[in-house]
C-alpha cells in the first residue's frame, strides 16, 4: 500500500471515528437537553404561579444578567481550546484557566459596584441586591471553562450530559423550594448559583487535567485573538436577544414583561437549546474535520434538516393552540400572554434555524465573520423591538419575528458558501421540516376550532395536540425523507423503538 493509500485510510477512520461519536454526542445531549428542558418548564410553571406576573417580570430582568454570566463567562477560551488543531500545551492551558479566574473576580467586583446603574438603566433600583448576588455567578462559573473546552474538544459528550443532570440541583429545587418560602426573584439567582458551583465542582473532579500554579498571560495570548472575537459575538448576540425584555421592562412594565418572559421560557429557551446542541456537538466534531469542505458540507445540510425537523413542528404545536395550553397550565391572571406566546411559537422556528450557523462558521475560524452577521442582526432586530415597543408587548414579538424573517437567509447563506451547499440543497434539507410544521399547525387549528367552546378545558388544549401529533407520525414515517432518518440517528430514542423505526 502507498503512502497516499494509507493517509486517505486513516482520513476515513478519522471521520468515520468523528461521526461514531458527534452521532452519539448529538444523541446524549439532546436527551440532556429534552429532558432537563421539560423539567425546567414543569419548574418554570410552578415558579410563575408561585410569583405572579409582576413578580415573574422582575425574574424577566434578574434573568437578563444571568444570561449574561452564561455567554461571556469563558471570554471564548473554551471554544478557542476546541477548535484549535492541536491539543494546548499544559502552560496554555494553566494560563487560560488562571485568566478566567480572574476575571470572574473582576467581573464580578464590576457588577457590584455598578449593580445601582444597571438598575437605574432598567429603572428598577429595587433589583441592585439581586444583580449584586447574580454577579457572583461569574467567579463561581470560571475554574469550569478549561476543563469544559477540553471535554468537547475529546467528544466526551455523555459526561458533560451528566454533569447537566447533576445542574438540576441548583436551576430547579432550589429556586422552586425558595419560591414556595416566599423568596421571590431571590429563588432565581439563588438557584443560578448553586448549579455554577456544582458544574465548576464537578467538572474539575471529572476531568484528568490539573491547572499548574505557573502561569503567564503571555501563553494565553495565542487564543486571543478567536476568544475575544467570539465574546464580542457573544455579546452582541445577548443584546439582541435581550434587548426585547429590557425594553418591555423600561417602557410597559413589570406585568407586559412577565408576560413575554412566559413565552420566552416556553417557547424561545427550549428553541435555543438546539443552539446549545449545536455548539456542544456539531462545533467539536467540524473543528476536528476544518480541512475537509465536503464532509462539512454534508454535516452542515444534514444538521439544518434535522433542526427544522424537530424545531418547526414543535413549534406549530404551540403556536397552534397556545390559549388552551396556557389555560390548561396556568392561571387565569397568564390568559392575556396567549397572543404574545403564539407570535414568538412563529419566532421560534426561524431562531431554531439561525441557530446552526454559528457553530459552522467558528469550527471553520471564520469568526469575524460572523461578528459582522451578529452585528447585522442586531441592528436589525433592535430597530424593530424599538419600534414593536411603542405599541404594546404582542407588537415586539410581532417585531421580533419580522427581524428574524429578514436575516434567516442570510444566516444560512454563510456558511452554505464556505461549505459548498448549493441553495437548492439547502431548500431540499429545509422542505420536510417545514411541510410537516405547516401539516401540524392546521390539524391542531382544525381541530380547535371544530371542539365546541364549551368543551372541557383539558379536551381544548390536548386533544389537538394528539391529534397533530398523530398526522406528523403518520405522515413522517410514510414518507420518510432522509431527514427522518438522521433524526432516529441523534435523537434519544431507545435502541429498540430506533431499530423498529429505521426499518
Amino acid at each position: 500500500m502507498t503512502n497516499v493509500d494509507s493517509a486517505g485510510s486513516a482520513d476515513d477512520a478519522e471521520r468515520a471515528l468523528v461521526g461514531r461519536r458527534a452521532t452519539k454526542g448529538a444523541r446524549w445531549t439532546s436527551m440532556a437537553n429534552v429532558s432537563i428542558q421539560a423539567i425546567r418548564i414543569g419548574s418554570g410553571v410552578i415558579i410563575a404561579d408561585l410569583l405572579g406576573p409582576a413578580e415573574f417580570g422582575i425574574v424577566g430582568l434578574v434573568t437578563v444578567v444571568t444570561l449574561f454570566v452564561e455567554i461571556v463567562k469563558d471570554l471564548g477560551f473554551s471554544l478557542a481550546v476546541v477548535q484549535a488543531k492541536e491539543r494546548p500545551s499544559d502552560g496554555q492551558l494553566s494560563s487560560l484557566f488562571w485568566l478566567n479566574i480572574l476575571f470572574g473576580a473582576v467581573v464580578f467586583l464590576g457588577l457590584f459596584v455598578l449593580a445601582p446603574v444597571v438598575a437605574g438603566l432598567m429603572n428598577h433600583d429595587e433589583i441592585v441586591g439581586l444583580l449584586r448576588f447574580a454577579g457572583l455567578g461569574f467567579l463561581l462559573s470560571a475554574p469550569a471553562v478549561v476543563h469544559t473546552g477540553l471535554m468537547r474538544r475529546d467528544l466526551r459528550f455523555e459526561v458533560l450530559a451528566s454533569i447537566r443532570y447533576l445542574q438540576l440541583i441548583g436551576l430547579v429545587a432550589v429556586p422552586v423550594t425558595l419560591a414556595w418560602m416566599g423568596f421571590g426573584a431571590w429563588s432565581i439567582v439563588w438557584g443560578a448559583n448553586v448549579a455554577a458551583a456544582l458544574s465548576s465542582i464537578v467538572l474539575s473532579i471529572a476531568d484528568p487535567w490539573r491547572p499548574n500554579l505557573k502561569w503567564s498571560p503571555r501563553e494565553a495570548v495565542v487564543f486571543l485573538g478567536f476568544g475575544g472575537t467570539v465574546s464580542a459575538t457573544r455579546v452582541v448576540n445577548y443584546v439582541t436577544q435581550n434587548g426585547d425584555r429590557i425594553l418591555i421592562g423600561a417602557w410597559l412594565g413589570e406585568i407586559p414583561l412577565g408576560y413575554y418572559n412566559l413565552g420566552f421560557r416556553l417557547v424561545l429557551m427550549p428553541v435555543r437549546l438546539f443552539g446549545v446542541v449545536a455548539v456542544e456537538v456539531l462545533m467539536p466534531a467540524m473543528s476536528r474535520l476544518q480541512d475537509d469542505v465536503a464532509a462539512l458540507g454534508r454535516i452542515y445540510r444534514r444538521t439544518v434538516g434535522v433542526v427544522a425537523m424537530v424545531s418547526i413542528p414543535a413549534m406549530m404545536f404551540i403556536a397552534g393552540n397556545a390559549e388552551s395550553l396556557i389555560d390548561l397550565v396556568f392561571s387565569e391572571e397568564w390568559l392575556p400572554a396567549a397572543p404574545t406566546v403564539t407570535t414568538l411559537a412563529f419566532a421560534g422556528c426561524f431562531q431554531g434555524i439561525i441557530g446552526v450557523t454559528p457553530p459552522v462558521l467558528m469550527a471553520l475560524g471564520r469568526i469575524r465573520m460572523l461578528l459582522t452577521a451578529a452585528i447585522l442582526l442586531a441592528v436589525v432586530s433592535l430597530t424593530a423591538y424599538g419600534i414593536g415597543a411603542q405599541f404594546d408587548v404582542e407588537s415586539v414579538a410581532v417585531a421580533f419575528l419580522i427581524a428574524l424573517v429578514v436575516m434567516v437567509i442570510p444566516y444560512l447563506a454563510l456558511p452554505a458558501r464556505l461549505t459548498g451547499v448549493s441553495f437548492r440543497e439547502l431548500l431540499g434539507s429545509l422542505a420536510p421540516g417545514v411541510a410537516l410544521g405547516g401539516l401540524v399547525y392546521f390539524v391542531v387549528r382544525a381541530s380547535r376550532e371544530l371542539l365546541v367552546d364549551g368543551s372541557d378545558v383539558v379536551a381544548q388544549a390536548l386533544v389537538p395536540t394528539a391529534l397533530g401529533g398523530v398526522a406528523f407520525l403518520i405522515v413522517a414515517m410514510a414518507w420518510r425523507p432522509p431527514v427522518v432518518a438522521d433524526m432516529i440517528e441523534v435523537l434519544p430514542i431507545p435502541g429498540r423503538i430506533r431499530k423498529v423505526l429505521k426499518r
